[in-house]
């Protein structure tokens, strides 16, 4: 793995665990039983604390960005998956059976 495919794989791992952590805390108007203006969403957060949310996201990215690049090393967790050879049809369990 090169270092550009070493940040694509940790942006990926870091999007995708923003987007499990940010629904964790928030609460809703509707739930904090403030009156909503017209025009707002009462299911917009009141509290975002979005970057604590950055925050516990990095943190977790890290560990798991190092595990899956140490699979990759180690050859446990394919990284050339979506080269063009693979993309053609070949297909990679069948080569990984050779």
């Amino acid at each position: 793995m090169n270092i550009i495919g070493a940040i694509i794989a940790y942006l990926l791992i870091w999007w995708v665990i923003l987007f499990t952590v940010l629904p964790f805390g928030a609460t809703s108007a509707h739930e904090a039983g403030i009156d909503v203006e017209d025009g707002n969403d009462p299911g917009a957060p009141v509290t975002l604390h979005m970057g604590k949310k950055l925050l516990i996201t990095t943190i977790l990215a890290v560990p798991l960005w190092f595990g899956y690049y140490f699979a990759v090393q180690a050859g446990i967790a394919p990284w050339d998956i979506l080269t063009p050879e693979k993309l053609r049809g070949d297909s990679y369990l069948d080569e990984t059976k050779k």
